[in-house]
């Protein structure tokens, strides 16, 4: 009897001594490090955690990340999950970099998205009927809620912007299903039955033949001072020239005036501040929330070296701040690109009754998360931003996700060309 139970033992027993004479390593992975890492960076830092204003279905996608962050097996599997949970914020100043995963080659095509289809434009850049069905034999809709996997939209603005812009790049084409040969050009399938054949080119001869020009600079249209500003920046050093040359305008009697921020990503609003006082006008005030955090203390210690972390400062906004120059007949030009401090200067304009806006609404919403801060991953270095402040736009019944200018022009169509007028 005892034999037979030593025998239905033995295989136990080896079990045992063999368990016993391993290590098993239960550490965590690099992209189960960071994607903890990135976690507790949104949220110690984000302002909708201390706001109660975490959108719905965050805690779902949080849950999910960090269970593929197990089983992901390289970097591009890892951005991608990474891009899905920062999506999950719906905060568009939220990002990676993508410079490294979107590759080398763009579709030579341009199109125009209503928010609900494709269409092709014309050799002038004006939207046809003709609509785009299939993109490499993938349908269009397909395409779009790829997109919407990856990228945040604030706004119906963002929306036709991301749908058209994205929908010419390979990473996220290919993640649609579309099978992108670059020797090869692409067939589109068009709602008449007819299909057109698209090229490749790359991303960084796609801009080629465009004129290098200054980021802010000045000149006369007429009776018109015309100011044209590619990024908010107050060490630009064009900037005192550009106040100086407007001040003088103005006091010797010019009366109109264009800003054109079309295309401009935003950055210090300050910049912006100093041309409207050059003016003489005094931009309403944005109502503000603050979040302390480490990371921002790391990032600005000058600034926020006073501050304690987990520390939260609120502001009342107040469109009735805003003094106008009744002499100034401003008009600032807006486009879907407009973002972040130049999207602020429109509200400003608009909600202090500076001016007129006119062209498209911005993706940015007018009340929206920024004021991003820097942060890199450990173990991956893949490099981000985060917002640490909520701004509120000046006119709280004026609609907070959406800027509407005051004179719409349609897509394809020259707002300079529409102020001229408007001004004449």
């Amino acid at each position: 009897m005892r034999k037979n139970i030593v025998k239905r033992s033995l295989p136990l027993i080896v079990a045992m001594i063999l368990l016993a004479g391993c290590s098993f390593d239960n550490k965590p992975s690099i992209y189960e490090q960071d994607a903890k890492y990135l976690v507790e960076t949104m949220e110690n830092t984000h302002p909708c955690f201390v706001l109660d204003d975490i959108p719905e279905g965050y805690k779902e996608a949080k849950a999910a990340y960090l269970k593929a962050a197990k089983v992901v097996k390289n970097q591009e599997e890892f951005y991608e999950i990474c891009l899905k949970y920062c999506c999950s914020l719906k905060d568009g100043h939220i990002f990676l970099d993508e410079s490294e995963v979107l590759g080398d080659y763009v579709l030579k095509v341009e199109w125009y998205s209503d928010g609900k289809a494709l269409y092709l434009c014309d050799e002038n850049g004006k939207p046809t009927e003709r609509k785009v069905q299939k993109i490499g034999g993938v349908d269009v809709q397909d395409v779009f809620r790829t997109i919407e996997e990856y990228c945040t939209m604030e706004n119906e603005s963002a929306v036709n912007l991301m749908y058209r812009s994205r929908s010419r790049l390979v990473y996220y084409l290919e993640r649609a299903g579309v099978k992108c040969d670059f020797d090869s050009k692409l067939i589109l399938s068009l709602d008449d039955g007819s299909d057109r054949k698209v090229e490749w080119v790359k991303r960084k001869d796609s801009n080629e033949g465009a004129e290098e020009t200054e980021n802010l600079s000045w000149k006369m249209i007429g009776d018109v001072f015309y100011i044209d500003q590619d990024q908010c920046d107050v060490e630009d050093p064009n900037l005192e020239e550009v106040c100086e040359a407007l001040n003088e305008a103005v006091a010797k009697g010019t009366v109109k005036v264009i800003y054109d921020v079309r295309g401009n990503p935003g950055g210090n609003s300050a910049a912006c501040g100093q041309i409207l006082q050059a003016m003489q006008m005094t931009p309403p005030s944005f109502g503000m929330v603050v979040r302390v955090s480490e990371l921002a203390k790391q990032t600005y210690p000058e600034y926020y070296e006073d501050y304690s972390v987990s520390q939260v400062e609120e502001f009342d906004g107040n469109a009735s701040d805003a003094v106008a120059n009744p002499d100034v007949d401003l008009i600032v030009l807006s486009d879907e690109w407009t973002y972040s401090s130049a999207n602020m200067l429109c509200v400003w304009v608009q909600d202090g009754k500076l001016g007129r806006v006119v062209g498209q609404g911005s993706s940015n919403s007018p009340s929206a998360y920024g004021d991003i801060l820097p942060f890199k991953l450990p173990n991956t270095e893949l490099s981000g931003y985060v917002s640490c402040r909520r701004w509120t736009r000046p006119d709280a019944e004026a609609d907070q996700k959406q800027l509407r200018p005051d004179v719409e022009v349609p897509y394809g169509e020259d707002s300079l060309q529409v102020a001229l007028e408007l001004l004449r």
